[in-house]
């Protein structure tokens, strides 16, 4: 994992003192991380401690605007993170949603990460794209996202397309609501009829 959390642990980061007490520290690329999208660490760290200290390994919270760097209307960012405690080290991964005027931050295990987007994806159909965008190429959040948009949108068409000198994995159903993703890169989309440009919607027409 490229981050790390601590929990009553100081060593060289960004830290905050939590309702609970503890004392939660990111490192500090995990703090440019946050900083980029207007999320508060203390939104964050009181996520971390409500699953350390419930024993869950899944929570998140509602949060107001983040800042998204994207021209989608929704938008979601996805950071590994290695949770360590004085007692007990774990993989964990962060997801920073925004959907308009309300955020979400998730924090969970890496074996229901999946469902974290799942939702995601989800709740996105009302929009008219949405781009997750990862700090690494997690090749199985890419397809636990397709699996997802197939029990969502019963797609006529999963491969791969070529468009913009580059290959695609795509999935696509007859309205043209199509999850894209460029291959071995770190980000994929959520796109309806209306934000394919030309090119792309070509090429997925000529495959359904």
């Amino acid at each position: 994992m490229l981050h790390e959390i601590r929990v009553n642990l100081l060593r060289e980061g960004r830290r905050v003192l939590t309702d609970s007490g503890d004392v939660v520290e990111v490192s500090r690329g995990l703090s440019s991380e946050l900083d980029r999208l207007s999320c508060k660490v203390e939104h964050l760290a009181g996520v971390v401690i409500s699953m350390l200290t419930e024993r869950k390994e899944q929570e998140s919270v509602f949060t107001g605007r983040l800042r998204t760097p994207s021209t989608c209307s929704s938008y979601c960012r996805v950071i590994g993170a290695r949770l360590v405690t004085p007692a007990e080290q774990m993989d964990l991964f962060i997801s920073l949603a925004n959907f308009d005027d309300v955020g979400q931050i998730t924090v969970s295990r890496p074996n229901l990460v999946g469902s974290s987007i799942s939702r995601t994806l989800d709740f996105a159909r009302k929009y008219d794209c949405l781009e997750i965008d990862m700090d690494y190429p997690y090749k199985f959040i890419v397809f636990e996202a397709f699996n997802s948009f197939r029990q969502l949108y019963n797609p006529s068409y999963t491969g791969f397309v070529k468009a913009k000198n580059r290959e695609f994995m795509t999935s696509v159903d007859r309205e043209l609501n199509a999850l894209l993703w460029p291959l071995e890169t770190s980000n994929f989309s959520l796109l309806k009829e209306p934000r394919l440009d030309q090119e792309l919607r070509t090429a997925v027409m000529q495959v359904i």
